[in-house]
């Protein structure tokens, strides 16, 4: 098995999920990289790496803060299996037409 990538929030403006990628394999680690954009960035942003088991019922694997990291860091969740993950900006604000992408890579 190889690793998947995925594009799950692309210049974001406003809070909600990103697009899922399925594991039909079952992969067990996941990086989320969070990169902040728009004329003068957010000055609070939060995104959650979540799972699911059942494509219903999503879960917090790891989580990104503003707070915590810097735009570009990576926040890791490593031997979590789920069928599927995806990033959900959960918050979001300041800043003038911030943007928020979210990338996910993952690995059997």
């Amino acid at each position: 098995m190889a690793q998947k990538f995925l594009a799950s929030l692309i210049a974001a403006a406003a809070t909600g999920p990103g697009s899922a990628q399925a594991f039909p394999e079952g992969y067990r680690s996941h990086a989320l990289q969070v990169i902040l954009g728009g004329a003068v960035p957010a000055t609070t942003a939060v995104v959650a790496l979540e799972g699911t088991l059942d494509g219903q019922n999503w879960f917090g694997l790891a989580q990104w803060t503003k707070a915590s990291q810097a735009s570009g860091d990576i926040v890791f969740a490593v031997d979590k299996p789920v069928a599927q993950v995806r990033a959900n900006l959960t918050a979001l604000a300041g800043g003038m037409a911030p943007t928020v992408s979210a990338n996910v890579l993952s690995v059997p």
